[in-house]
């Protein structure tokens, strides 16, 4: 059985790194890590079917061209073969039994930054990942694992069931694995933060987080199918880590009544004093919003993959369009206010399916074309098109 890992489902390690990179293959495996502070940090590694069919067990090494191994930033192992073409062949690639961590790692996964390169390609899937005595820091969920276990001498984090990796006194959530085959799921009363990317890639229908808890950017990326989740009184923000990966538009939110962060009106959530758009969340029978006047903000990935959304009344007051905002949208065009400061990465941006009659529209990113802009001359806007390439029309 393979692991398809498309775009929707992780920022991999084709970014551009500012330090070199360096090959190094230990016992059938070729490593990609850096050098820093003389010590290497692996980015992703690779090997051969054969291989791993007569080797299930892969046991990290502790050092790489001389340099402790003390950073793994991804468990995903490559394939030979691209996705198209072991989709073709019907090739099933044998299973990755366990991985295991050395001793020498004190990091694993990466710094959280929405803007890194994504790809598509085929890894291994893993049954099991065995995380070393000495690891003591987790960077936004890196398991794309069935499940998770730790050295008994490890001071820093504790397994429940193989299924769910919290801190040794499970204040923090850093995993709920998709192999977890429960459809509801209450969060215990001792979590107080939900890391980010902990119910990555959930199966999860409903689950229902405690009062005192709160959530780190990510936390619920690619929930695709979650229909229920409900916040708690504490829970200050949902954002998610990278476009595509927010919740989808089928999704009830069910906010406690004693929250004073959060608010629901008119299918977008806010911040309480709404004076940022969170996320809007689409539905076949509104093809028209109009963003209350009181918003000023219009937060990352906001309308994201809202295709039947085809106009959107901006207010007046609004200042800050934030990264992703209206990409990959049913819109064909979009008005800007002159008091507009900012507007995020491809932010206007529709999805290129959509025709637009008489546009000369143009590739803007990742296959995404650029909507037009309706602003006043002179404005924030008119300089953001020109920056973008996107064809603006004084108002």
């Amino acid at each position: 059985m393979a692991l398809a890992v498309s775009l929707s489902a992780v920022s991999v390690c084709c970014r551009a790194y500012a330090t070199k990179e360096y090959d190094k293959t230990v016992r059938g495996v070729t490593y990609t890590y850096t050098v820093e502070n003389n010590a290497a940090a692996i980015l992703y590694c690779e090997a051969n079917s054969a291989y791993i069919k007569e080797h299930p067990v892969i046991r990290i090494p502790s050092k790489l061209g001389g340099y402790p191994v003390k950073t793994i930033e991804s468990f995903i192992i490559m394939t030979e073969w691209d996705p198209e073409d072991l989709a073709q062949q019907k090739i099933t690639l044998p299973v990755v039994n366990k991985v295991v961590v050395p001793a020498s790692v004190e990091t694993i996964g990466k710094k959280l930054n929405p803007n890194d390169g994504i790809g598509g390609f085929t890894a291994f899937t893993i049954k099991r990942i065995h995380l070393g005595k000495n690891v003591r820091q987790i960077r936004s969920n890196p398991f794309f694992c069935d499940k998770i276990t730790v050295h008994k001498d490890n001071p820093y984090f504790v397994s429940e069931k193989g299924l769910r990796l919290y801190n040794k006194k499970k204040t923090q959530l850093y995993a709920y694995l998709p192999s977890n085959k429960a459809k509801k799921y209450t969060l215990a009363n001792s979590v107080r933060v939900i890391k980010s990317g902990a119910f990555c890639n959930s199966s999860l229908k409903q689950l229902n987080t405690n009062r005192a808890v709160k959530a780190e950017a990510g936390a619920f990326d690619m929930c695709y199918r979650l229909s229920v989740l409900t916040l708690g009184k504490a829970m200050k923000n949902y954002e998610p880590s990278r476009p595509g990966s927010q919740l989808k538009n089928g999704c009830n939110i069910v906010i406690d009544s004693d929250n004073r962060y959060l608010t629901l009106k008119n299918g977008a959530l806010f911040n309480k004093k709404m004076t940022k758009l969170l996320q809007y969340f689409d539905t076949e029978d509104r093809t028209v919003y109009t963003v209350p006047k009181s918003v000023t903000h219009i937060g990352r990935m906001a309308f994201y993959d809202c295709y039947h959304l085809k106009r959107v009344k901006l207010p007046s007051g609004l200042t800050d369009i934030g990264d992703y905002a209206f990409c990959m949208c049913g819109l064909s065009s979009v008005t800007v206010p002159a008091s507009v400061v900012r507007i995020g990465r491809y932010a206007i941006s529709v999805d290129k399916s959509v025709t637009v009659k008489g546009m000369n529209t143009k590739i803007a990113y990742g296959g995404i074309y650029a909507a037009r802009v309706y602003a006043p001359k002179g404005s924030y806007a008119e300089s953001y098109c020109q920056r973008n390439d996107i064809v603006f029309k004084e108002l």
